[in-house]
């Protein structure tokens, strides 16, 4: 099964091209950030704009969860489901889904929840978090996250981001990480984190994020083969 992995739009739709794969999974952060405060703009830019946009990529499933500057897509899951009815994506708002492929079951995991660091979406205290990573499978093949495991591909390496560069992922996550250990963990959140495959404790690792901290659309959609 081909897979592949991209976040952090930002709205720039078309400067992501996608190839041809089975299964697409996005990780948040696709409102354009001229909107991104704007319920009303946010939802009819996802209906007339993003929904067209996945409908017409050469895929069988789509997989989404939010990020911290999708607030339209914060607390509103069933007004989000009516929007997908009838389409290709799955909205995961920590919850589950399967895919089935060449009689094989396939199980992922989506969670927009970040640590703490500002006003933003889907931000919670540590024993939220903890309490909804619990619910993470142990048996997963893919797991979608918003945010970044701690001490996993989690340092910013843009300079001009930080004073130094430092490890700035969650906790929480990683200790669901670590006792969970999912196949696949795909992220997105920090722009300019490693994006290379990382095997950590067995669960490979990648930054899916498109943009740089600059919001330009530098990096290419992550795929893999499972």
């Amino acid at each position: 099964m081909k897979v592949c992995g991209i976040s952090d739009l930002h709205g720039q739709l078309t400067n992501v091209h996608i190839k041809e794969c089975d299964i697409l999974c996005i990780c948040g952060d696709i409102v354009p950030l001229r909107m991104q405060n704007d319920i009303r703009r946010s939802d009819e830019w996802f209906k007339n704009v993003f929904i067209p946009w996945c409908q017409e990529i050469k895929c069988n499933q789509i997989y989404l969860i939010g990020g911290n500057h999708d607030f339209f897509l914060e607390n509103r899951k069933r007004i989000i489901n009516e929007y997908l009815l009838n389409t290709k994506i799955i909205y995961l708002d920590n919850e589950a889904a399967e895919y089935f492929d060449n009689g094989r079951i396939y199980k992922i995991w989506g969670t927009p929840l970040c640590h703490i660091f500002g006003s933003w979406a889907f931000m919670c205290s540590p024993e939220y978090e903890a309490s909804e990573f619990e619910k993470i499978p142990k048996d997963l093949d893919i797991l979608l996250t918003h945010d970044a495991a701690l001490n996993r591909s989690d340092v910013c390496l843009e300079f001009n981001v930080l004073e130094e560069p430092r490890h700035i992922g969650n906790k929480e996550l990683l200790d669901a990480v670590e006792k969970k250990k999912p196949k696949l963990h795909m992220f997105g959140h920090l722009h300019s984190a490693n994006h290379n495959l990382v095997n950590y404790d067995g669960t490979e690792t990648v930054c899916v994020s498109m943009l740089n901290e600059r919001y330009e659309c530098i990096y290419k959609p992550f795929y893999i083969d499972i």
